[in-house]
């Protein structure tokens, strides 16, 4: 069985020799266990022989590259191999031969093969590179970190100075806002008495006009009256809009029988119902108690029995209804005049304020809507409004029912 040799090494197709300065062969191949190449010198031929003179040209060789071929390679006489393209990683060269009679030397011989990767793909690189992503990243993070921490600090200083800002503003328009309250409290409180006194001096020329027969004068009087009127509950309602902003106008409740105070309320209310010949119906029913402030409710009532007078016909009627309902006093004012689109119907007890003139063109702001809802909402009650353009309106409150029971408690 003929022994095999590794002749020679040819990298790149050329010749490497151990003699030549930077060659990777430290001794002659035939002897080299280890073979260390860099990842650039994978394109590598073997050359390789057996010693056996007896018929040498029928010598057989075979190779296997193990780590890269699972099979040997049989290749009858020829004494070279040729890789190319070598990943880098250990590799172990094997060869054998056989003789003319087909005997096949299994020891054969062997070179290992290290061919190292590019520094970007050992693990020293790898590690590197992870502990540099992960200092970057780290520093990145502190950074930003500290950036929005100073951004924090100066957002906290502007939202304090704007704070500061704002508490100051508050307080300067609180200051003015009293001023004006007060001002119109004052306002109101001064323009109350001349307009009762007006009131009363044409009251009496109303009776004199009366006993004189003159019907004239008596229908301008009459009209100059329930216009002083109109405007005296104006300035009611004005003078107790600034009281509730005060805080002055505080609910003061007392136990108030509802028919009584529907009375009151139509005779306040009468003088300017009998201008335009106004039917005011009660239907109320005994024993019909609440827990409130009589005069906030009155100014209620009045206020919307005020409104109706305002938009009926002459010669008409209006019906002030107050029923009992599961705990509840339902009071409503129905009439039967004008009556609203519902655009204005869903705006009505809004803030922004509307004008719309009577049908005798009684004027009128919508204040005294807006000081009803929230009069009723300071006694926990509901307020609402139903009506058919053409057809009148009905005005609801409800109010919680207070039960005589209770009083003996």
């Amino acid at each position: 069985v003929p022994p095999v040799y590794i002749t020679d090494l040819r990298i790149f197709n050329k010749s490497v020799d151990f003699k030549i300065s930077g060659s990777p062969l430290q001794k002659h191949i035939a002897v080299t266990d280890t073979l260390n190449l860099s990842y650039k010198e994978n394109v590598l031929s073997f050359d390789f022989i057996a010693l056996n003179y007896t018929n040498a040209e029928q010598n057989q060789y075979a190779y296997i590259l193990e780590g890269f071929e699972k099979d040997w390679n049989y290749v009858g006489s020829q004494r070279n191999a040729t890789y190319t393209n070598l990943n880098p990683g250990t590799y172990t060269f094997r060869v054998k031969a056989a003789n003319s009679d087909g005997v096949w030397n299994e020891a054969g011989t062997s070179i290992v093969l290290v061919i190292k990767p590019p520094f970007w793909k050992t693990d020293w690189f790898f590690v590197f590179t992870a502990f540099l992503i992960t200092g970057i990243l780290s520093l990145a993070f502190n950074l930003r970190m500290r950036s929005m921490r100073q951004q924090k600090r100066q957002l906290e200083r502007t939202v304090e100075e704007r704070t500061t800002m704002l508490k100051h503003s508050n307080a300067e328009l609180t200051k003015h806002i009293n001023e004006k309250d007060k001002l119109l409290s004052i306002i109101g409180h001064d323009l109350r008495n001349p307009f009762v006194s007006i009131i009363g001096y044409m009251e009496i020329l109303e009776e004199e006009f009366e006993n004189d027969h003159n019907s004239e004068h008596l229908e301008n009087i009459k009209y100059l009256l329930n216009v002083s009127r109109n405007t005296h509950n104006l300035l009611e309602n004005l003078l107790q809009w600034a009281s509730k902003k005060t805080k002055v106008y505080e609910v003061k409740p007392e136990v108030i029988e509802m028919e009584k105070l529907v009375e009151t309320a139509i005779q306040m209310t009468s003088s300017q119902a009998v201008y335009k010949k106004i039917t005011l119906e009660k239907l109320c029913p005994d024993n019909l108690y609440i827990h409130a402030d009589r005069n906030m409710i009155l100014t209620v009532m009045r206020n919307l029995i005020s409104n109706a007078i305002k938009f009926s016909q002459k010669n008409s009627r209006i019906e002030i209804e107050v029923r009992g309902d599961e705990g509840h006093i339902i009071t409503s004012v129905r009439d039967h005049g004008t009556g609203m689109e519902e655009s204005i119907l869903n705006k009505l007890f809004s803030k922004s304020i509307t004008q719309k003139s009577g049908t005798m063109g009684e004027f009128g702001t919508g204040l005294g809507l807006v000081l009803c809802q929230e009069l009723i909402q300071k006694h926990q009650g509901k307020i609402w409004a139903e009506s058919i353009p053409g057809k009148g309106s009905i005005f609801y409150f409800s109010l919680t029912r207070y039960e005589m029971a209770e009083i003996a408690v």
